[in-house]
C-alpha cells in the first residue's frame, strides 16, 4: 500500500482491540484462540514469537495548511473502486440497507452498466423502527434495480443463531450478525458475489456518537463561556440543524448523560463505545485480573499519528482501528458462511488515502455526517436518501424477542445445569436483567452470545480433542 496518508505501525493494544469491540474482556472458560484482524499482517520473529504489522492512518491537522480538497477528486476515486469491484467472471449483486453508502455504492454499480442490478435488503416484519426498506425500494425505483427484501423472524432467530456464532467462531458484542447473516443467506441463491458500503461511517464521520459528543462539548463551552476562544470543528450555533438526527437516540443519550456529564473527552468517548457497564452485575470481574479496558482504549485514542487537539480526527481513528476490523470480520465470516464473496469498494486505498488528507474541519464541519460524501454525491441519489436523519445501522429485534416469542428458548439457553455453573458469568443474572433491558441495549446480548458460543465450542472440548486425535492417527 502506498501513499503518505499511511505507514505501517506495529501496534500490539490494537490486535487486542479488535478482537474486543466492546473493549470489555468477554471471559472465556479455555484458551484464546490467536487471530489476526482484517488490515493486518503477522510474522514470527526468531523466538516463534507472532508480531503484528498494522495499518495506520495520518491525519492533517486541524487549524494548519488546508490541503485542497476536490469533491470531483473524491468522486472519481469512489467511481473507480466500484467498477473495478465489478470485475467478475459471475454476476455481481449488493447489499442494499437504504443508507447513504450502501445506496451509493448500489447506484454506481446500476451507471456502470450493471442494468437490472441484484440488490438484497433484510427487515424485520415487526414495526417501522425496525424496517428501513421504503429507502432501499426508492433507490430500486429509481435505478431499476431487482430489489430482494428478506422478512426475517423470530423463528429465523431461534433456528439460525447457533449456526451464527458457529461461524463467528468467538462471540461479538453486537446482534448485527444474525441479520447480516440471513440477508447474505438470501443473497447466495442468486449471486457468488456483492458489493457492499462498509466503511464509509469510518473514513467520513457517519457515527451519530460523534454528533453526541460535539453535543456535550459545546453545552460545556456554552456555559464556560469559551465558544469563541480556539478553532472548533463545531459550534454551538451550527450542531442546532443536525441534532434531528438524534430523534431515535433519546435512550443512548439519557445513558450517555447519567454519569460523567463534561469529563475528559478521552473517557466520554469511551463511554459512549463501551458496553461494559451493561453487563457489571453479571459479570465476576474480580476474577478477571488486572486487565483495564480503559487502558486499551488510550493506547489507540493517543496515537502517535494523531497530532494536536482535534476531537473528531481522534474518535474516526479509533474506530478505523478498532470497530471496523470487528465489523469487517463479521461482514467476512457472514457472507461466507454461505460461500458469497463480499466486496467493499469504500475501502479501496486510494479512497483511505483522500480521506486521510481532508482536515476535520472540513470532513465534519458544522456537525454534519458525511458531509463531504453528501456534498460530492448530492445529485447521485434520491434526495430522500441524501437527507435522511433516521438511520440506525441495523437495528435487530433481539431484546423484544427474547422478552417475548424466543423467551422459553432464552431461557433454556441460560438456564441448562453448564450455564448455570460458569465461572465467570453468572447467568441466573443476566436472564434475570432481561425485562429491564431497552429496545437497542447490548448488555444482554453480549453474554447471551458468550452462552452460546461456550455451548459451541467450550462444552464440547472433548469432542474436539476426540477428532483431533482421530486425524493425527490418520495420518
Amino acid at each position: 500500500m502506498s501513499g503518505a496518508a499511511l505507514h505501517p505501525t506495529l501496534t500490539p493494544a490494537a490486535e487486542e482491540a479488535a478482537a474486543q469491540p466492546a473493549f470489555q474482556r468477554m471471559p472465556a472458560e479455555g484458551p484464546q484462540t490467536p487471530r489476526i484482524c482484517l488490515g493486518a499482517g503477522a510474522n514470527t520473529d526468531a523466538a516463534g514469537m507472532r508480531r503484528l504489522k498494522q495499518i495506520g492512518v495520518n491525519a492533517v491537522l486541524m487549524g494548519g495548511p488546508k490541503i485542497p480538497w476536490d469533491e470531483a477528486e473524491l468522486r472519481s476515486r469512489v467511481s473507480d473502486s466500484v467498477r473495478v469491484h465489478l470485475r467478475a467472471d459471475v454476476p455481481v449483486g449488493a447489499y442494499l440497507s437504504g443508507g447513504l453508502d450502501s445506496s451509493l455504492v448500489a447506484a454506481l454499480a446500476a451507471d456502470n452498466g450493471q442494468a437490472g442490478l441484484m440488490a438484497f435488503n433484510g427487515r424485520f416484519p415487526i414495526g417501522a423502527a425496525y424496517d428501513e426498506s421504503s429507502y432501499a425500494r426508492e433507490l430500486a425505483d429509481d435505478r431499476g434495480l431487482d430489489l430482494h427484501i428478506s422478512d426475517i423472524t423470530v423463528d429465523d432467530f431461534i433456528r439460525e443463531i447457533n449456526k451464527v456464532i458457529y461461524h463467528l467462531d468467538y462471540p461479538v458484542a453486537g446482534p448485527g450478525a444474525f441479520p447480516q447473516f440471513m440477508v447474505s443467506q438470501a443473497a447466495r441463491q442468486h449471486r457468488k458475489v456483492v458489493l457492499g458500503g462498509q466503511g464509509g461511517d469510518e473514513l467520513f464521520g457517519g457515527y451519530a456518537r460523534y454528533l453526541i459528543a460535539y453535543l456535550e462539548q459545546c453545552l460545556m463551552a456554552a456555559i464556560d463561556g469559551t465558544l469563541n476562544n480556539g478553532n472548533f470543528v463545531v459550534s454551538y450555533e451550527s450542531i442546532l440543524p443536525n441534532l434531528p438526527t438524534l430523534q431515535r437516540y433519546k435512550p443512548m443519550l439519557q445513558d450517555f448523560w447519567r454519569d460523567g456529564l463534561f469529563d475528559t473527552m478521552d473517557r466520554r468517548y469511551f463511554r459512549l463505545v463501551s458496553r461494559g457497564e451493561d453487563r457489571q452485575s453479571a459479570v465476576r470481574w474480580d476474577l478477571l485480573g488486572a486487565y483495564s479496558p480503559f487502558e486499551t482504549f488510550r493506547a489507540i485514542y493517543y496515537a502517535d499519528n494523531i497530532e494536536g487537539e482535534s476531537y473528531f480526527d481522534r474518535m474516526t481513528h479509533f474506530d478505523f482501528k478498532t470497530l471496523l476490523p470487528a465489523l469487517l470480520q463479521v461482514e467476512d465470516r457472514m457472507s461466507m458462511a454461505h460461500g458469497l464473496e463480499s466486496r467493499l469498494p469504500f475501502l479501496d486505498h486510494p479512497i483511505v488515502e483522500l480521506a486521510a488528507t481532508i482536515p476535520a474541519d472540513i470532513k465534519f464541519e458544522g456537525g454534519r455526517l458525511k458531509r463531504v460524501l453528501v456534498a460530492a454525491f448530492k445529485d447521485v441519489l434520491p434526495s430522500r436518501i441524501v437527507h435522511r436523519t433516521d438511520k440506525m445501522g441495523f437495528p435487530t429485534p433481539l431484546n423484544e424477542w427474547a422478552k417475548g416469542p424466543a423467551r422459553e428458548f432464552v431461557s433454556d439457553v441460560l438456564s441448562s445445569q453448564a450455564a448455570l455453573g460458569r465461572e465467570f458469568v453468572d447467568n441466573r443474572r443476566v436472564l434475570a436483567s432481561l425485562d429491564s433491558e431497552t429496545s437497542f441495549g447490548r448488555g444482554f446480548w453480549g453474554l447471551f452470545s458468550l452462552e452460546l458460543w461456550q455451548q459451541a465450542y467450550h462444552d464440547r472440548t472433548h469432542e474436539f480433542q476426540a477428532l483431533k486425535a482421530e486425524l493425527r492417527r490418520a495420518v
